[in-house]
């Protein structure tokens, strides 16, 4: 019965070799084409099923096999697309699979249509993250932000492959009261006052934060650009927008002032910029239907 389960050519998968149809195959064809792919004969091979195989929502389109990079192991893909909507795509891929384990689970899928469990798995490809709107306008406001090599890498982390970014920044997004139901958009703004947060570009302040607390966080901003800070200049009866307006009087003979980034809650992100600089991501925040303006419009 085994050798009958290995021979039998399945005409309800379709076999292709770096990218050359050839039509159907067996479990046997496959265990042989493993072989090659370690050998380095060929560098991939891709299985499509002829017929529909589902699992929960979403729909099976192929899996892909090819090596690890510098060992002996198996790079492994399966690619889904949502019943209802086959442009919603999501590829999942995990490597370091040992030919046993690739050979378990090409046999429950073409003898069981069993899909493979890919919980866990990486998303190395998401078709709602390449149709980022704006994303270009995106990469000029966070290079108009900072020129900080760790935060614009964050951000180009986030810009391709946001989904991705979410589930590794989940607590984050969590106390913010965000879900992965909500806009990649919604990420990805979010993520540009995190990262400044995280890299020390900004600072985020409770809407009835004492001013002691706001001179000390404020202080911090303006280190490099040696910009005057001083108790006495600000009204003890203030709040933070009028605390800003008032540094933003006495620092506009040096061109800088403090802009706020509106993230929809009750708390103020603030960071320390040129006056020229804050009227460009003014711009560029409004053409994607954000905010960031002067501190003390907030």
């Amino acid at each position: 019965m085994l050798f009958n389960i290995f021979n039998k050519r399945k005409s309800d998968w379709k076999l292709d070799i770096d990218g050359v149809e050839k039509g159907g195959c067996t479990v046997e064809d496959i265990e042989k084409l493993l072989d090659s792919i370690r050998n380095g004969k060929i560098y991939f091979i891709v299985l499509t099923p002829a017929k529909k195989v589902d699992v929960n929502s979403r729909r099976l389109n192929f899996v892909q096999i090819c090596r690890d990079e510098g060992d002996d192991n198996y790079h492994f893909e399966v690619s889904t697309s949502d019943v209802n909507d086959s442009d919603n795509i999501i590829i999942y891929g995990k490597e370091e699979f040992g030919k046993d384990k690739v050979m378990d689970m090409i046999q429950l899928l073409m003898k069981n249509d069993i899909v493979p469990d890919c919980s866990g798995w990486k998303v190395v490809f998401d078709s709602a993250d390449v149709k980022i709107d704006n994303v270009e306008v995106y990469r000029e406001l966070v290079k108009t932000i900072s020129d900080d090599k760790g935060f614009l890498q964050n951000m180009d982390r986030c810009f391709c492959y946001p989904r991705e970014y979410f589930k590794d920044n989940a607590d984050r997004y969590d106390d913010r009261g965000i879900t992965s139901r909500d806009a990649i958009d919604t990420f990805i703004w979010i993520a540009v006052a995190d990262e400044m947060l995280e890299s020390g570009i900004a600072i985020e302040l409770d809407w009835k934060e004492e001013k002691d607390e706001f001179l000390s966080c404020i202080e911090e901003l303006t280190k490099e650009n040696n910009l005057v800070v001083d108790d006495g200049m600000l009204d003890d009866e203030g709040d933070i927008p009028s605390w800003c307006k008032e540094l933003d009087d006495r620092w506009m003979k040096d061109g800088y002032c403090i802009a706020g980034i509106d993230i929809d809650s009750d708390s103020y992100v603030l960071c320390v910029c040129k006056t020229d600089n804050l009227r460009k991501l003014t711009e560029l925040a409004k053409s994607i239907n954000h905010r960031i303006d002067f501190a003390k419009n907030m």
